[in-house]
């Protein structure tokens, strides 16, 4: 799995243990309300989808 890591950041491909994570964060307002395509509520089951 190739990786981006610095200092203070790591990028890396999404697994489908992230999900329950993704929609957490995911499905709060203060999040969604500054995005055009985040709904809120955040559906559940919808981070598996999306990974």
């Amino acid at each position: 799995m190739e990786k981006i890591e610095t200092e203070r950041l790591l990028l890396r491909k999404l697994l489908a243990s992230d999900a329950e994570r993704i929609e957490k964060l995911a499905g709060d307002f203060d999040l969604a309300k500054t995005t055009l395509n985040i709904p809120h509520p955040y559906p559940k089951g919808s981070a598996s989808e999306f990974i």
